[in-house]
């Protein structure tokens, strides 16, 4: 299913979706997941109960503890092995945000050239099969700030993902440069 930011299988796509508990209840909204900075790999899904502003912390579920169900297009986490009502919880820390990558926050990076220079900000995050599989860019053409962004596509793989300065940066290499500049024509 296509979502309004008109990627399938975006962050944005999961963002709207439900976590149940083990008995099939309604919990909330996932708010972000937490992967693997070295495998992509999803490593907890955190979420705030109801309108409660997670001052103490986001809930959290191991991804292992869950099942992933799809039904009619939506993504549905449900926790199997224990209800979350009363969960650990998370801080969105420099610790935390070094040693995983924050799907949310890797949302809004911006993204540079091996030289330093601001070229875009990521576009979309594309999450599929429980990893990050790929970062699309929006990069503006040099030539006019009103054209419409390229969109260029980047395997998480490939990426160069840093936490600095309290939030990410993707560092793009001279072939990626390169292709972004060569998009512009």
């Amino acid at each position: 299913m296509k979502s309004n930011d008109g990627f399938k299988n975006s962050f944005y796509d999961i963002s709207l979706s439900y976590v149940k508990d083990k008995n099939g209840e309604l919990i909330t909204k996932i708010d972000d997941i937490l992967v693997s900075k070295n495998t992509g790999l999803a490593k907890y899904v955190l979420f705030a109960k109801g309108d409660e502003i997670p001052e103490n912390g986001y809930r959290y579920v191991n991804f292992d503890d869950v099942l992933i169900e799809e039904n009619d297009g939506d993504i549905h986490l449900s926790i199997t092995k224990y209800s979350a009502e009363h969960g650990e919880r998370i801080k969105y820390s420099e610790e935390i945000l070094n040693g995983y990558l924050s799907l949310k926050y890797l949302k809004q990076a911006d993204v540079i050239t091996e030289n330093e220079s601001y070229v875009g900000k990521v576009r979309a995050v594309i999450y599929d099969n429980n990893k990050l599989q790929n970062i699309y860019i929006a990069v503006v053409p040099k030539t006019s700030s009103t054209a419409t962004p390229q969109l260029i596509e980047i395997p998480f793989n490939k990426a160069n993902i840093r936490f600095e300065r309290g939030g990410y940066n993707i560092y793009v290499s001279a072939e990626t440069t390169r292709k972004m500049e060569s998009s512009e024509e």
